[in-house]
């Protein structure tokens, strides 16, 4: 992997050497993150952007949040932390309002755009109100609103572009000869299995949702929310978003291989582990590249899509 750093100024830093790195993707993440450790025989004064390179592709795009600079006779050790462009979507704060019939476009326009992100995303649209609460970030206004609407999560490209995670018509294999070792995650702690809900702030959580899995599993875990600020439509939405999402790691599969991987978020891998019992297609859902003393390597986390089996009631609280 090769990095290029640039100063404050927009002067590229010459003279380093990378000692160790580990960037770090996740479809739950907006942004991808990246430790660098550098050697430099010349101190450094700043480091604003971040670029790195994988087979001549940029793969990651983004500004240092954190650098340390540490001197011995030798020279420097610099060790840089940096987050992607969608960093800035996720600090800012959205402002608080109402849209009505809003589309993607007109979301991006207005969250996205103001700090230099392009759009790429789908032409969708609602056809009834959208409520962007008080605290959610530039980043959570427009991805909640696609995941409402097309059931899809943004993300940004190195090119600072506004796209959604589309499913490839390929599936990849994993190359068996560089795999070091595997896991298998069956992971409850953050599954809800029901939630009850408000829709006026004045009545009980007579509302539910529930996951026929869930229970199934044994799992109860019940969560109380107030929907009541919500349009109809984003009411079950929100609620379903909300157990949809913390079933997504309850079944994981992560792969340490040697050297580099050619994968990406959301790509499908058909995986055959037959010391662990784990055989077909997953979703890669997050990749950690890394580079130390011990070599290269590449730590790929499947997961498979789970059905939660929700049913949706109306029924008087138990107290």
């Amino acid at each position: 992997m090769r990095f290029e750093l640039y100063t404050s100024g927009g002067e590229k830093l010459k003279g380093f050497k990378v000692l160790s790195y580990e960037l770090s993707s996740e479809l739950a993440a907006a942004c991808d993150g990246l430790r660098l450790y550098l050697y430099s025989e010349t101190a450094v004064s700043s480091i604003q952007a971040v670029y790195a390179f994988q087979n001549g592709k940029k793969i990651f795009n983004g500004s240092a949040d954190k650098i340390q600079i540490r001197a011995d006779n030798s020279g420097y050790t610099l060790f840089v932390y940096a987050r992607s462009g969608a960093a800035a979507l996720v600090d800012n704060e959205a402002y608080p309002g109402q849209y009505n019939c809003p589309t993607s476009k007109q979301l991006w326009y207005h969250h996205a755009r103001p700090f230099g992100f392009s759009c790429g995303l789908p032409e969708v649209f609602s056809q009834s109100e959208y409520v962007v609460s008080k605290g959610q970030s530039c980043f959570g206004a427009i991805d909640r609103f696609m995941q409402y609407a097309c059931g899809k999560s943004i993300y940004v490209t190195p090119e600072m572009e506004l796209r959604v995670f589309e499913t490839p018509g390929k599936v990849k294999t994993l190359d068996a000869q560089k795999m070091l070792s595997a896991c298998v995650t069956v992971d409850q702690s953050s599954v809800i299995s029901r939630i009850d809900y408000k829709t006026n702030s004045a009545e009980k959580y007579v509302y539910r949702l529930e996951s026929r899995f869930a229970a199934e599993k044994g799992i109860s875990a019940r969560k109380l929310i107030n929907l009541s600020s919500l349009p109809v439509w984003q009411r079950e939405a929100e609620a379903q978003r909300q157990i949809t999402r913390s079933l997504e790691n309850y079944f994981t599969v992560t792969v340490l291989l040697a050297g580099d991987a050619d994968l990406c978020l959301a790509d499908l891998v058909y995986a055959d582990l037959e010391r662990l019992g784990v055989k077909g297609v997953f979703e890669v859902c997050a990749l950690i590249r890394k580079k130390n003393a011990g070599g290269t390597s590449t730590s790929v986390t499947l997961r498979k899509e789970i059905n939660g089996e929700l049913i949706n009631y109306v029924a008087e609280q138990e107290f």
